[in-house]
């Protein structure tokens, strides 16, 4: 029998391997842990993975379907992946691949369904407070649940509900099938707003330094963020014109998706490398995937630099920050 699938990467690893240095057992990737300020490592099997990430529990499948599902695709996208490393160029089938596995790291990864459940739960939160505004209203809402067949625990008092409520020590979980189901019905509005885009095939070589990626790869952003008020800076959608979608494909290769302009491919210096990579850097989760520790970036003095120091300048920088009066 065969044993079933629990360590589930919501990052291909054929992706990361994009980013790594040697083969099979043999490949490594240098990750860099912003959180402690340290480089390790390793191979990429071991990191953007989550226990039972994509487990379901539905009638007449396995636990695992979803993962064996998403591991055909993910060979899809390998096999694009080449296709475009040797052709250098972006288009048909291979484009619809890669767009569809940029869709999905969009929508899917453990910091986002944390935070689709904080915002789910606010709105559940607010639906229980108004169920409660009155005892009439809540003794109404249970006999509805009674004939609806759904069990009442009599015991519960209103005004138990009222104080369990107000004291607000709870959260609300909700299961994998469910942040699935939202996070494939989010990713087809994002691909049909990727596909519309041009895209710009930005190519690097070792000489003008490598790209990196992170456990955050699609960074969108506003063209002229100066332009937009404060408050709707950071959180652009993906149909927003004057926006752009930056996408590293492997350590030589990077995509950048406008409204505007048209298709291109075009060699970069590594000024442009230095400002892709900062972005990745900089709007990450955490971890900062690349082949080696020398990498070009943008330091917070916006001068460019390309050496292994990126984590002490930021580090740094945000010490002498916090020490800055309010």
């Amino acid at each position: 029998m065969a044993t079933e699938a629990r360590h589930h990467h919501y990052m291909p690893q054929c992706y990361l391997r994009g980013f790594s240095v040697g083969a099979g057992k043999k490949c490594r990737v240098t990750v860099a842990n912003l959180e402690n300020d340290v480089f390790f490592e390793t191979n990429p099997r071991n990191v953007a993975g989550v226990r039972d990430f994509n487990r379901v529990e539905l009638p007449g499948f396995k636990p695992d379907a979803l993962e064996g599902m998403l591991s055909g695709f993910e060979s899809e996208v390998a096999a694009a992946i080449r296709n475009i490393v040797a052709s250098k160029k972006f288009e048909e089938i291979d484009r619809n691949a890669v767009l569809n596995l940029i869709a999905l790291l969009a929508v899917r990864s453990p910091q986002m369904r944390e935070h689709w459940r904080i915002q789910q739960q606010k709105v559940f939160k607010r639906i229980i407070g108004l169920s409660l505004e009155t005892k009439e209203r809540w003794e109404s809402q249970q006999e509805a649940m009674k004939k609806a067949g759904y069990g009442v625990d009599a015991a519960v008092s209103y005004e138990d509900m009222v104080k369990f409520y107000k004291e607000d020590e709870y959260d609300i979980a909700f299961k994998n099938e469910h942040h699935i189901g939202v996070e494939f019905k989010v990713h087809d509005s994002v691909l049909r707003a990727l596909d519309a885009r041009k895209w710009s095939l930005y190519i690097t070589d070792d000489g003008n330094g490598c790209f990196v990626t992170a456990d955050r790869p699609v960074m969108l952003t506003y063209n002229k963020p100066e332009e937009v008020p404060l408050l709707f800076r950071n959180s652009p959608g993906f149909g927003v014109p004057e926006t752009e979608v930056l996408f590293p494909l492997t350590q030589h290769l990077a995509l950048v998706g406008e409204f505007e302009g048209e298709d291109r491919v075009m060699t970069v210096p590594t000024e442009i490398v230095a400002m892709a990579n900062s972005k990745m850097i900089l709007g990450s989760f955490g971890q900062v995937y690349a082949p080696k520790k020398t990498i070009p970036y943008v330091g917070p003095d916006r001068k460019t630099y390309f050496d292994r120091n990126f984590m002490d300048r930021y580090s740094q920088y945000k010490k002498e920050n916090e020490k800055q009066p309010a």
